[in-house]
Order: C-alpha cells, then sequence, then structure tokens
C-alpha cells in the first residue's frame, strides 16, 4: 500500500515540477503538524504520517516559492523541522533528514501543536496554513484515563482560544483524520458505498470543529482514493494562480486551448481518453507514436493521464477532449487539472486598509506566462474583445455584491483594465472579486479575490447654514442625511475637515473640492481652500446662495497620492516605491424646500401687492382720464369781414362710430388741410394752426381751452394774444353764458357752447 501512495506521487510531483518557472512571485509557507500520541498505533499502523511528509514535501517542490515546516505534537509541541525553502534541488536531502515518526506520546495535546504552528508562521507573507494529521483524540489527562476529566476541558477552551487568533491571521487549518476508517480503507478493506452514511467519532467531529472554525477544510479518508484527493485538494487551495481546476461535466468533456500548457486527468483505472482528432488512449490500447504528448500512467485503482502541449502545430493539440469507458460510456468520476498559461493578475493589488469614503481602484492585468508576447497574439486579443471582466465588491453584511464590468485601458502593450468603487461607506470588512467571463472560450474564465477593511474616516464632510443669527450643518458625512430644513435663498458653504483617521497617508497635501449638481445636471464647482483654526484643519468654500427648491447632489473630493511599497513584476525579485493616486469621494443629497409662509413674508407680500395696485389704479385712472372726459361741444360763429360760416364743435367731427364710446377731448381749427375744421387762408391773412380741446376732470368744470401749435399764434381771445402752447380758456360753468370772442389772423369768430 505504502509503495503505491509513493509511486503515485513521485509521477505527479514530476508533472508539477515542469511548471515551477510558471510564477515566480507566488509564495506560500506551511506546517505539517503531526499526532504522534500512542493512539496512533492502532489508527496509523501502516505510518501514513510518514508518507505524508515525503508526499506533501514532493509536491511543495514542483513550485517556486514554497515553504514549510514540520511539527511533532503529543504531551507537547516540538519543531522537528524548521521553515524551509522547499527547492527541487534539496528535496533529496531534507526527506533524508526527517525524523522518524513514532508514537510514543503518553498524552494528546493538538492545541499545543496547532499553538507552536501559529507562532512558527508569525512574520511569514504569502499564502499561510496549517495541515493536520491526527485522529482527533484530546487527551490531556493521559490515554490510562476513562472518562473526560477538568484538564481535558482546559484544554478544549484553549484549543477554541486559538480560532480568532487564526481568523485574524487568514491561516486555515486543514485537517485529515486518521481513524480506524482510514486504517481499513488504507488496508484495501471494504469500502462504504458512496451514499452511505459512516458515523464520525469525537475525534473526527473535533477536527472538523478546527477546519470549520478556521475557514479550512475538513478530510475524512473512507476510501483508498480519499487520501490522494486529500493531499491534492490541499495543494489546490495553496495552489500557484497559473494552475487550475476545470468544472466536471456531466459528459466527461474539458476542452484545451493553445495557452493551456498541461493537463492532469485523474480517473478509473480502464478510462480511456478520446482526443479531438478521435484518437484513443487508455490502458491496453497501444499508444501512438505520434502522439507522444500524451501518456497515461495505471495505478492500482485509478488511473493519470498527463496531456502537455506540443511544440509547432497545435491542430491535434486544441479542441475537446472526452473520457470513456471501454464501452464508450462517460466516465463520471474524474478530475481535471490545467496549469495555462494566461492568468488574471492585479497591476495595483488592493491595500489591507482603506478609510471611509475612500475610492477603491481596481486594475487588473491579463498576462502570459511562459509563452510569447500576448501583445502579438492576435487569437487572445480578439478572445479578450469579446470577454468582459466584472468587479464584484460584498458590502459588510450585504449578501448580495455591487458589480461593474471593468473598461480597458489604452496601454501600448498591455491588456489592463480598470475600474473604481466609491461605495466605503460602511465600516467593517468587505469582500472583492474581479472574474474574466467568455461565454465564447470557458475554459479561460479566470477569477481574482481579495478581502479588506474600511475604518474610520479620514475626513469629515459638512454643509453649513449661515442664518442671520448662527450657523448650523445641515448636511454631515457622519450620517449622510440632511438635519435641518434649507430654504431657497438660503447662505450656504461646504467644508471638509480632518477627521485624525492614519489608513490614509497622503504623499503631498491633497486638492479638496465639491461638485454641485442641480436637478440632475452641473451646477457648479467649488474648490476648497485650506484654514486652520486651532488644532483643526478645515477647508472651506465660498458662501453660496441656492437659488431655487429642488434637490441639489453635492459631491466631496479629496484627491492627491500616497506611497506605497509593491512589487514590481518588471524587475526579478524586487520591492519597489510607487505613488499611488488617492481619492476619497462622499456623496451627498440636500434638499431644498420653498420659503415658508411667516408673518414677516406675509406682511411684506401684502404691502408690495397693495402697492402693485394702488399704482394700477392709478395708471387705470391715468387712463381713464385721458379717454374719459366731458365730450367737446360748443360752436364758432363769424362775426367780421369774410367768408361767414359757422364750424359746430363736437368730439365726433368724422363721425366714426368707436368715436360714439371714446369721444375726442379735442379738434382742431386751421388753414392746413389736415385740421379737422378748415379756415380760408384769404379771411385770416394768415397761416392758422389752432386746438379746442377739453380740461382733464381734475381741473375745473367744464372748461375748454384754446391753444396754438404754431408761433407766433396770431390768435387773440377776448383781445389777449395767445402766447406759446399753454391753453387759455374760452370757456367754464361761471362764463358759459358769456359769448367770448376770438380772433384767427384778420377773421373774428365768436365762441359759444
Amino acid at each position: 500500500m505504502r509503495q503505491w501512495v509513493i509511486g503515485t506521487w513521485v509521477l505527479l510531483i514530476a508533472l508539477f515540477g515542469w511548471w515551477q518557472g510558471a510564477e515566480s512571485e507566488w509564495e506560500s509557507t506551511g506546517v505539517l503538524v503531526l499526532d504522534i500520541s500512542r493512539s496512533m498505533q492502532d489508527n496509523d499502523p501502516h505510518n501514513i504520517r510518514g508518507d505524508g511528509e515525503q508526499t506533501f514535501i514532493d509536491l511543495l517542490s514542483s513550485v517556486e516559492g514554497s515553504h514549510l515546516g514540520i511539527i511533532f505534537f503529543g504531551a507537547k509541541a516540538r519543531v522537528m523541522t524548521p521553515i524551509t525553502p522547499i527547492q527541487r534541488e534539496t528535496t533529496k536531502r531534507l526527506k533524508d533528514g526527517l525524523p522518524p515518526v513514532d508514537s510514543r506520546a503518553q498524552r494528546t495535546e493538538i492545541g499545543l501543536g496547532i499553538a507552536r504552528g501559529l507562532e512558527v508562521l508569525e512574520g511569514r507573507g504569502g499564502t499561510r496554513y496549517l495541515v493536520v494529521m491526527s485522529d482527533g483524540e484530546l487527551d490531556r489527562s493521559g490515554r490510562a484515563a476513562q472518562k473526560w476529566t477538568h484538564d481535558d476541558e482546559l484544554a478544549l477552551r484553549e484549543l477554541r482560544a486559538l480560532y480568532p487568533k487564526l481568523r485574524q491571521e487568514n491561516i486555515p487549518v486543514f485537517t485529515i483524520a486518521l481513524t480506524e476508517a482510514s486504517r481499513k480503507a488504507l488496508a484495501g478493506g471494504a469500502e462504504p458505498a458512496p451514499h452511505e452514511p459512516v458515523q464520525m467519532t469525537a475525534g473526527e467531529m473535533l477536527l472538523q470543529e478546527i477546519a470549520d472554525s478556521t475557514h479550512g477544510k475538513f478530510y475524512r479518508i473512507l476510501r483508498q482514493r480519499d487520501y490522494l484527493d486529500a493531499f491534492l485538494d490541499i495543494f489546490l487551495h495553496v495552489r500557484p494562480p497559473t494552475l487550475y481546476t476545470r468544472p466536471r461535466q456531466a459528459d466527461a468533456k474539458f476542452f484545451l486551448n493553445r495557452f493551456d500548457s498541461e493537463a492532469i486527468v485523474f480517473g478509473p483505472r480502464d478510462m480511456v481518453m478520446v482526443t479531438p482528432d478521435g484518437s484513443r488512449f487508455g490502458l491496453g490500447l497501444p499508444a501512438s507514436a505520434k502522439n507522444t504528448w500524451i501518456r497515461v500512467y495505471p495505478y492500482q485503482h485509478w488511473s493519470l493521464a498527463i496531456v502537455s502541449r506540443p511544440l509547432g502545430n497545435l491542430s491535434t493539440y486544441e479542441g475537446t477532449y472526452q473520457l470513456v469507458d471501454q464501452s464508450g460510456n462517460p466516465v463520471h468520476d474524474h478530475k481535471v487539472l490545467v496549469h495555462s498559461a494566461i492568468t488574471l493578475a492585479w497591476e495595483h493589488p488592493p491595500k489591507p486598509k482603506y478609510s471611509s469614503y475612500e475610492v477603491l481602484p481596481i486594475v487588473v492585468k491579463v498576462q502570459s506566462l511562459g509563452m510569447s508576447s500576448l501583445q502579438e497574439d492576435p487569437s487572445l486579443a480578439e478572445f479578450l474583445q469579446g470577454a468582459e471582466i466584472v468587479a464584484s465588491v460584498w458590502l459588510p453584511h450585504s449578501p448580495l455584491p455591487m458589480s461593474q464590468r471593468l473598461a480597458p485601458l489604452n496601454r501600448d502593450g498591455q491588456f489592463v483594465f480598470a475600474g473604481a468603487f466609491e461605495e466605503t461607506t460602511r465600516e467593517g470588512e468587505y469582500r472583492l472579486e474581479v472574474e474574466l467571463l467568455s461565454e465564447q472560450h470557458p475554459s479561460l474564465n479566470r477569477k481574482l479575490s481579495a478581502v479588506f477593511t474600511v475604518g474610520s474616516p479620514y475626513f469629515h464632510f459638512a454643509i453649513l447654514r449661515h442664518g442671520p443669527k448662527a450657523s448650523t450643518r445641515v448636511l454631515e458625512s457622519r450620517n449622510g442625511l440632511a438635519q435641518t430644513p434649507v430654504y431657497a435663498g438660503d447662505q450656504v458653504e461646504l467644508l471638509a475637515e480632518l477627521a485624525g483617521g492614519t489608513v490614509v497617508d497622503f504623499h503631498r497635501e491633497p486638492t479638496v473640492r465639491a461638485e454641485v449638481m442641480r436637478e440632475g445636471q452641473p451646477w457648479q464647482v467649488l474648490p476648497l481652500d485650506r484654514v486652520r483654526e486651532g488644532d483643526t484643519v478645515r477647508y472651506r468654500s465660498r458662501l453660496i446662495t441656492v437659488p431655487a427648491a429642488g434637490t441639489y447632489t453635492v459631491t466631496f473630493r479629496a484627491e492627491g497620492s500616497a506611497m506605497a511599497e509593491v512589487w514590481d513584476d518588471r524587475l526579478v525579485s524586487t520591492r519597489s516605491l510607487r505613488v499611488n493616486p488617492v481619492q476619497i469621494v462622499f456623496p451627498g443629497q440636500l434638499q431644498v424646500s420653498p420659503l415658508p409662509w411667516t408673518m414677516g413674508r406675509i406682511v411684506k407680500y401684502v404691502a408690495l401687492g397693495g402697492s402693485a395696485i394702488g399704482l394700477a389704479v392709478a395708471a387705470g385712472l391715468a387712463v381713464i382720464a385721458q379717454f374719459v372726459r366731458v365730450p367737446l361741444r360748443g360752436w364758432l360763429l363769424s362775426t367780421g369781414q369774410g367768408t361767414p360760416q359757422l364750424l359746430v364743435l363736437n368730439g365726433n367731427p368724422r363721425g366714426k362710430t368707436w368715436r360714439r364710446l371714446f369721444p375726442k377731448t379735442c379738434v382742431t381749427i386751421g388753414t392746413d388741410s389736415r385740421c379737422d375744421y378748415p379756415l380760408e387762408l384769404r379771411d385770416t391773412g394768415v397761416e392758422i394752426d389752432a386746438e379746442v380741446y377739453v380740461g382733464p376732470w381734475w381741473e375745473r368744470t367744464g372748461a375748454i381751452y384754446l391753444r396754438s401749435r404754431r408761433q407766433p399764434s396770431h390768435i387773440s381771445v377776448n383781445g389777449a394774444e395767445v402766447i406759446g402752447t399753454e391753453g387759455v380758456l374760452l370757456k367754464d360753468e361761471e362764463t358759459i353764458e358769456k359769448p367770448t370772442h376770438v380772433r384767427f389772423g384778420h377773421y373774428e369768430m365768436t365762441f359759444d357752447v
């Protein structure tokens, strides 16, 4: 049995060794925590723990960046092998120097072993994890004790006290249960049916609790394949980013494209692989001389097929493969691992911590490992045009994410996609996932994930309303809602003040501004200038007047840059300082109401309305006075030399109908043909242009006047010459019985009413 396990892993490690140069930046550090208590003499008589040491070291040696340590625990925990880089060149020497795994300890202290592993991992970078192989029996009081004692209860409490620390440090614990069931399975005994329930022991339940409480995974060895699957699954959890597991299809088909370097296929011993060109490979089938890039290795219960990308022509390599049995039926129990040259990586990795309202920039890139430049490959460029990269962020305690599609950046020679997430308004832990999705080429789908926390804000933003007596804050970033009403015509000021957060470290003083939109349309962009008021640093805008009621959206922006230590993938094993842009955004909404009706406003508008009405009445009276007067009535009769004539003066000399409603208040008399009542020039001897009119209603009652429109006038009334354009009284109620003598040049007439 042991030879079968070791043989399987030797071949598997040889395959993983071809991939060791694929990802130089990947790094992982793990610790094998092995139980050496006496109970393991019964549960692991074939010393599978020792095989686990050997095979897991071989597995990790297939990729660069792996580190491993080994701890034995029983009554106490000892570091048997400190954290050591796992390299292919030194693997044999490392394995030869491993201490033998015995089972002589009198007591079992799982908590001590995990605590010691946590200490060993302290300060290590990259992916960190623990692998515990034990029967799960917790026995501080000694194996002779047949009942649960106070010491055992204390040991369990100490173990559970480690869970928060492991979660905080993001160190998962993978537990492999070695019990009586695993002993029978690995010895070739009868295996339970696929869905047959197998009762868990108390030790297995404790191992499952440890894994679940630390975001790890628990493995039971109930069948021979479970041992292989357990270590393979652990490796997949801490794998380099270029190794992917293909989803299992019902028809046992999988697709390989030109960007896939190798594939490992696990299946039943008698499985047959059908290639895209129809060739068949499997146990008992003759190997094809032309297809040397496919090899099948049968084992006791399983077969391992290795598909390697050939050099040169890829027409027979790229396409759909299928796993069938000897009768041609699909094989359902299989697993496919693919090492792809195409990866989705961070261009700017997210920070572990952000301040509230700080913008999360999301920048990723599609890159090639071990292939020709992607920019020179038109097929990948075409694929990326039909694909989309979607970023999803889960807010704290939110069941659904907020998603957005990342846009490509126009960078020469790079496939870079970027976006931004501004909804960092809650404090707590956030989860970010970025997916490369293609319906046409699902085999190239990729995913990145990261976890970050949002802490206290760096800035507090507010809107101040300046009233006649005092200033009040109507909107604050602490709650995002207006606290007091704002009315049209109010004066407001925009404010940003340092809140004392330490997450953001600006390289230079930030630029602060506010963008104001009114009813969804851009209105104003206001810069905020820095002022120092005692120990508080604030940024203030000028006073602005809110012109009208409506919805106003105010977006505060603080923009600057910060220094960050980052890995520069253009230089080998080099870290560099990079200036990253930092942006803090707070969007606030302000609802402005119309000015309320107060007693002062009522009095004001009543006064204004009364004034307007008075002006309107005065204007109306003036109009009425202009048109509605006593009609002009009277006559002029010649009394001297000249052609005798009688001029009957009235308001309607032309007899138009509309004049009956609005009679004229004046008539003209003169030698001009345009006058209402003409005179003969031979009678007057000089040119005459006179006007007889009725005075306004507020003047003397019944007054009739005469004035000249020409100077000199050559007109006299009762012997008095008419001078200028001022009217001369002809008649009023007091003189209505007396005739008035009027002389137009040489022509004399008498006026009467």
